[in-house]
């Protein structure tokens, strides 16, 4: 059962100024692979709930 991800609006302002700070530090193409690597997770996560324990979640993103 496939669910929805839904981005508050606090949400994705947080995830752009860490988007924006990884750009600034690291440039753009770094920014860019942060945020495929966070959709991939949220993607696979929305398709199968159950697959990750939170504590693993929280590695993946930590890796991101």
């Amino acid at each position: 059962m496939s669910r929805s991800v839904i981005f508050t609006d606090d949400a994705l302002e947080i995830l752009l100024s860490i988007k924006n700070y990884i750009a600034g530090e690291w440039g753009s193409r770094q920014a860019d692979k942060f945020l495929m690597r966070v959709d991939k997770v949220l993607k696979l996560t929305a398709e199968n709930p159950y697959m990750y324990k939170v504590h693993q979640l929280r590695k993946l993103f930590e890796k991101a």
